[in-house]
C-alpha cells in the first residue's frame, strides 16, 4: 500500500533542514536498527525530491509517494520534530498541517 502526500516548496525545504541533522537519531532518541534504516530512506526520499525541486525552480508543489510503514515513520518523525524542535510560527504551521494530512491518509 502507498501513500500520496503533495507538499509544497516550502514545507519540503523546512523539512529537508531538520532532516539533514547528522544528530537526528541522538535528538529524537531512535533506537533500532530497522527504524534507523527506514528514517535513512525517508532522509533520502526528502533530499532527492529537494535537489529534483531546487533544480527545477518552477514547481509550487511536489508529490511524495511512500510505502505504508515509511509513511507511519514520518508521521512520528514529524510528531517528535514538532514538540522537540523550534521553528518560526509559518514553519510549525506548514509542518503541523502536513502532519495532519498524512495522519488523514493513514486512518
Amino acid at each position: 500500500m502507498k501513500i500520496t502526500i503533495k507538499i509544497d516548496v516550502h514545507t519540503l525545504y523546512t523539512i529537508n533542514r531538520f532532516i539533514g541533522r547528522k544528530d537526528l537519531f541522538y535528538v529524537l532518541n531512535i533506537q533500532g536498527k530497522s527504524r534507523q534504516s527506514q528514517l535513512i530512506e525517508i532522509r533520502e526520499i526528502f533530499l532527492k525530491k529537494g535537489v529534483a525541486v531546487a533544480l527545477r525552480e518552477s514547481a509550487k508543489s511536489v508529490n511524495i509517494t511512500l510505502r505504508y510503514h515509511l509513511a507511519v515513520v514520518l508521521l512520528e518523525l514529524l510528531q517528535c520534530v514538532l514538540s522537540l524542535c523550534h521553528f518560526a510560527p509559518l514553519e510549525a504551521t506548514k509542518i503541523d498541517q502536513l502532519k495532519n494530512d498524512l495522519h488523514q491518509k493513514l486512518l
